[in-house]
């Protein structure tokens, strides 16, 4: 399964080459369109959708390890959260990353990563085959950057599973299915290590300081209770529909946890389309008629 999911993650097979244009044609128009939403202030789910956590079951409880040792035991756990607001009671974590078995029981060898190891996921990229890097504005004129588009995946906002106890219900349901999850992070002090990322990609805070400028870690925060929002770009001389990775995995600076599996961030340089642009100004038109009816 590994090398099967290896194989599609790379983004130069045809699994991300089929319909590419199409595709890419697609969200670009699909990109622009979110933002008429948000500036209608219609836009989707805003919440966090990345968690760490660390996990508190010392055995596997199902599956072909069943009642071996779990190998991500005390471990810091990176989790994409997905929510259901039409039902929340099927709100779920899927773990990114994670520390593995493969092999067989009788035998089997701990991996420091998993088959779900890549942001968008796998099963997920046929709605999103990416993260887009879109033209930016004001400090970041001149680059392609994260956190312009909607969708689950391109909100690229960290936070601990502490942060969902007390939210609405949706964030409640979450944390109370997800007690292994949920133990308190208090004492330690997380951060990103930087394993591997394409030439011309770069990460940067929210005010485009470098946050690798001196070095493999970036501090995400201490605490049970913090949020962060790195923000990845590029130059727009790399040029459009350009595939760019990053390689990361979580770690404790305080020891009080071990480092999590390595997981992937892939993203791509997206220039909307002409056709897009006429969207966003037809959109934004009928938003300027709406709010002038509803002063008169």
């Amino acid at each position: 399964m590994g090398s099967v999911l290896g194989k599609l993650s790379n983004p130069e097979n045809i699994y991300f080459q089929r319909d590419k244009r199409m595709k890419i044609a697609v969200l670009k128009s699909l990109t622009l369109f979110a933002v008429v939403l948000a500036i209608a202030g219609t836009s989707a789910d805003a919440r966090p959708h990345y968690y760490v956590g660390w996990e508190s079951r010392q055995l596997i409880t199902s599956g072909t390890y069943a009642g071996l040792a779990e190998p991500n035991y005390n471990r810091l756990t990176f989790l994409f959260g997905h929510f259901y607001d039409d039902n929340p009671n099927s709100n779920h974590f899927h773990s990114v990353g994670r520390y593995t078995y493969s092999g067989p029981r009788t035998a089997p060898v701990v991996v420091d990563t998993s088959g779900n190891n890549r942001l968008p996921e796998i099963f997920a990229r046929v709605n999103e085959p990416f993260i887009p890097l879109l033209p930016g504005s004001g400090i970041w004129a001149g680059k392609y950057v994260s956190g312009l588009a909607d969708g689950e995946y391109a909100r690229l906002t960290i936070a601990t599973v502490g942060t969902l106890n007390g939210g609405d219900v949706g964030a409640q349901t979450l944390f109370n299915k997800s007690p292994h999850y949920a133990g308190s992070l208090d004492g330690s002090t997380v951060a990103l290590e930087l394993l591997e990322i394409s030439p011309g990609l770069n990460v940067a805070d929210e005010s485009g300081n470098p946050l690798f400028g001196s070095g493999n870690l970036a501090v995400l925060g201490s605490g049970n209770l913090w949020q962060y929002t790195p923000v990845f770009w590029a130059d727009l001389s790399v040029g459009q529909d350009v595939p760019l990775t990053a390689k990361f995995r979580l770690v404790d600076l305080n020891g009080v946890r071990e480092p999590s599996g390595y997981f992937y961030y892939d993203f791509q340089t997206v220039v909307p389309e002409p056709a897009s642009l006429s969207v966003l100004a037809a959109g934004l038109t009928g938003l300027a008629a709406l709010r002038r009816r509803s002063r008169a």
